[in-house]
């Protein structure tokens, strides 16, 4: 599921398909945080034991990223605006921004071009 061109500042913690309601704050945690050449990869287990899904940002400029080394259960997770030299902006060289915070505290702040959600297999429901 493309989440990139989702709203500005609109709620990106719950998400559905004709399979799927993933609600990334009440029904998974995040278990692990990879960065590697130009992907983020956020993977959340669902606290029910029915599989995972990923969030996979790519061709990411991190912004900011402070983030405990715990699992973590995702706050608040959305499209915004980010400053550059005292102006606003929604996006830079086609990539937007996304805030990810964490309710144990932390955040992350980046840029990228896509924004996917990877939902879990059929089978694992």
């Amino acid at each position: 599921m493309d989440l990139t061109e989702s709203e500005l500042f609109g709620n990106l913690l719950e998400a559905k398909d004709d399979l799927f309601h993933i609600d990334l704050h009440n029904d998974y945690t995040c278990v692990n945080v990879t960065f590697f050449a130009d992907i983020l990869e956020l993977k959340f287990q669902n606290d029910k034991g029915q599989g995972y899904v990923i969030l996979r940002f790519k061709d990411v400029i991190i912004l900011k990223m402070q983030i405990p080394l715990r699992t973590l259960i995702i706050d608040n997770f959305h499209r915004g605006r980010y400053e550059l030299n005292g102006e606003l902006y929604d996006e830079y060289e086609e990539k937007k921004c996304f805030y990810i915070e964490f309710y144990e505290g932390g955040a992350i702040e980046l840029l990228c071009r896509q924004v996917l959600l990877q939902m879990p297999s059929p089978e694992l429901n």
